[in-house]
């Protein structure tokens, strides 16, 4: 929460840019309705393998690379993996040999 005392940030000029979000009308009387606002882009990539070493601390170490697999394609890395080479919709097994190369025993690829 802000406090009442506080002033209310000052918009950047990027968002001075910005459409508003007044409605307008399109070609061949077409109503749109622009999304005002900031766009905010999120790489969310490594979210399941960071699901994976919350359920399972003891094995998986969070300070080491960590791909997951799903239908015989990786489906997330961590950065740790990412610095190894390892790529979205990579093999598994090349997965597992980029990061035994890497980082010896320590990264891990889970299904």
């Amino acid at each position: 929460l802000i406090p009442s005392s506080a002033s209310a940030p000052t918009p950047s000029p990027l968002c001075a840019a910005l459409p508003s979000s007044r409605p307008s009308r399109a070609s061949k009387g077409e109503l749109r309705v622009g999304v005002g606002g900031l766009v905010v882009h999120v790489d969310v990539d490594a979210m399941f393998a960071q699901c994976h070493q919350v359920e399972e601390p003891l094995r998986l170490s969070r300070h080491a690379p960590l791909a997951v697999q799903q239908h015989g394609d990786i489906i997330a890395v961590n950065r740790l993996a990412k610095a190894c080479g390892v790529e979205k919709r990579m093999e598994p097994a090349e997965a597992r040999r980029r990061i035994a190369r890497a980082s010896g025993e320590r990264g891990a690829v889970v299904h």
